[in-house]
């Protein structure tokens, strides 16, 4: 089953008009460009290999000419075909077209990148959400009129959002409690959940990625020293060693909501929840407000 949505574009044919006579369209002599594209599957599975094998095919372009044909991807962040989705396009290029037959087929490949380099992908740091991706492109050749068209991919799998996330300081407040955040006690040795002012710098975390994973650590922006971690089995704040996974947590963004979900790698299962109006870890329902969060800039 194939996913695409076909887009056709030509020039003016004003010319033939203002001719006496009528005019016979010579084979590529009517600055025309006509493609379509699709995928070989409908669906892509984040962070998974193999890569998804999708393809243009060309059926018109200027055939008079030696100047080249490009493919391009009309939003993507870099050289690797990362795009603002998440999605990571390989194959795009320009090719000379004389004495290439047509239709031609140009395959590209695609990787939904979880937003940290992996499967020998160099992605960037924008996870794909599990929804439907659109892959943008455009089809030139001098003296033809550019055209643009898409296909697309739904994506399946977590909705991975520490990477994203990571580099900036943030303040994390509860979902079930939305005037409540998490925040270093005042004997900085205990993590509290309290109404705070927007200056307060002890509710504001600085979120670090784990090179190479999607984990990230959470530090605390005052007392830079300090991780939340699950060292022994329940939530704590305090001196902890970065590389240790009782310090890593893997973040996931709830669909359709602006909340997500924190579980800590050392202690599969245990979600960063609120109990009996305290901040604490340990076995949860991820779809219940208690282990759910949201984050303020």
């Amino acid at each position: 089953m194939r996913a695409g949505w076909y887009g056709l574009a030509g020039a003016a044919f004003s010319a033939l008009f203002m001719s006496a006579a009528p005019v016979a369209a010579q084979q590529g002599g009517d600055n025309v460009l006509e493609a379509a594209a699709a995928c070989d599957a409908t669906t892509i599975a984040i962070g998974a290999l193999p890569r998804v094998a999708c393809h243009v095919t060309i059926t018109k372009w200027r055939t008079d000419t030696t100047d080249p044909v490009e493919l391009k991807l009309t939003k993507t962040l870099d050289a690797a075909g990362n795009l603002r989705n998440g999605l990571q396009v390989s194959g795009a290029g320009t090719i000379d077209p004389s004495g290439l037959a047509l239709p031609y087929r140009w395959d590209l490949s695609v990787f939904a990148c979880p937003g940290t380099d992996t499967g020998g992908a160099a992605c960037g740091t924008r996870p794909v959400y599990p929804e439907k991706n659109f892959i943008e492109l455009e089809l030139s050749q001098a003296g033809a009129k550019p055209l643009k068209f898409m296909t697309w991919l739904t994506a399946t799998g977590p909705a991975y959002a520490g990477p994203g996330l990571a580099g900036r300081e943030l303040r994390i407040g509860s979902a079930s409690n939305a005037a409540r955040f998490l925040r270093l006690g005042m004997d900085k040795k205990r993590v509290e959940l309290d109404y705070i002012t927007t200056t307060y710098s002890l509710a504001i975390w600085e979120i670090e990625a784990v090179e190479g994973t999607t984990y990230v650590r959470l530090r605390n922006s005052k007392e830079r020293d300090r991780y939340l971690h699950m060292a022994k089995e329940t939530l704590e704040i305090g001196y902890a060693d970065p590389n240790a996974e009782t310090t890593h947590w893997e973040v996931l963004h709830r669909p359709q909501t602006y909340f997500y979900t924190l579980t800590n790698r050392a202690r599969p299962g245990s979600y960063l929840r609120v109990d009996a109006g305290k901040a604490t870890a340990g076995p949860a329902d991820p779809s219940t407000l208690d282990a759910q969060w949201w984050v303020l800039q």
